[in-house]
């Protein structure tokens, strides 16, 4: 019904007076950590933390590969003004190789 556990329900409900007056005299931010630590509120802030730094984290990863993503219309505008320098560069490759060929036949 309180979906407490057992430890919470009795470090809560069945709190000794002395820890009662013990933490009536902390100031408001211990007050809140000791609670949150009596009734395990600290683990939930720690799973929180670290489901935010892993979301950040991915974040960071994707925005990284989504940097090193080249425009497809780039890519091919690149790949068109080079193009002809391949040719040049097989018809060059095909001539010294014939030559070679027939230096070597000779």
């Amino acid at each position: 019904m309180l979906q407490l556990d057992y430890r919470s329900f009795t470090t809560s409900v069945f709190a000794q007076q002395k820890e009662l007056a013990k933490l009536s005299s902390f100031q408001p931010e211990e007050r809140r950590q000791s609670i949150n630590r009596l009734i395990n509120i600290d683990q939930i802030d720690k799973a929180r933390d670290k489901v935010r730094r892993d979301k950040n984290e991915q974040t960071a990863f994707l925005n990284g590969k989504k940097s090193n993503i080249k425009d497809i219309p780039e890519l091919k505008a690149q790949k068109e003004k080079l193009l002809p320098r391949q040719k040049e560069l097989a018809t060059a490759n095909r001539d010294n190789f014939q030559r070679n060929k027939r230096k070597n036949q000779s």
